[in-house]
């Protein structure tokens, strides 16, 4: 785990997609954080988005292996627990997230901390969003969760890269309100975290062994 006080724009992308075209980038559930080289992608329209599409409706409208990045910004903690006919739709949400990108592909996810405060003080706020959110997708929870979530894809699973929670800091004097508040919050050392996985290709961890 990293510590990092906040950049210019703690929500940015860390990964700018580099050598990437716009078209293989996608910035899912963007709201009105719109970055010009990726897909902008929300249920509203509005400046700078690129295509308008309820995210809750499954399947999402994007053959298998269609991005090599994808960057969700205060979006993940938005997605309900039950959903069209599911009784947690956590996990056919993020089976479709790791169908539409391609082996080798980073998704990177940016939203508030679990053990911020205030979190649950917004009524759109669904989950807390953390490493253990994605366990049942990773390589090693394979043989274990498998075989309770038939969801899971087994030809791709995610590499867990790292974690960072940053920070925000009052620059200035703090009034007495400011002050008694970031006490309250740890001192304002915790406001949010991003997540970065790698999506890798698990076909072959999967192939029975026939040799004896």
């Amino acid at each position: 785990m990293n510590w990092w006080p906040e950049p210019d724009n703690p929500n940015a992308p860390l990964d700018t997609s580099n050598g990437l075209s716009k078209e293989q980038c996608l910035n899912l559930g963007c709201g009105r954080r719109t970055f010009p080289r990726m897909t902008n992608v929300d249920k509203w329209d509005g400046p700078g988005i690129d295509q308008v599409v309820d995210l809750f409706s499954l399947p999402l409208p994007w053959d298998d292996d269609s991005f090599l990045y994808l960057y969700g910004g205060h979006f993940f903690e938005h997605i309900p627990h039950q959903w069209g006919g599911y009784t947690e739709f956590w996990f056919p949400f993020i089976k479709e997230i790791i169908r539409i990108l391609a082996p080798g592909a980073t998704m990177e996810i940016v939203g508030p901390h679990p053990r911020k405060l205030d979190y649950l003080e917004c009524p759109g706020h669904c989950r807390q969003v953390s490493q253990i959110s994605f366990n049942p997708f990773r390589l090693r929870d394979f043989e274990r969760m498998s075989n309770q979530i038939n969801e899971i894809d087994k030809r791709k699973s995610l590499e867990f890269i790292d974690q960072r929670d940053y920070r925000y800091f009052q620059l200035g004097p703090l009034s007495s309100y400011h002050f008694r508040k970031y006490l309250r919050m740890e001192v304002g050392a915790i406001h949010g975290i991003r997540l970065r996985y790698r999506v890798v290709n698990t076909l072959n961890f999967f192939v029975e062994d026939d040799t004896e």
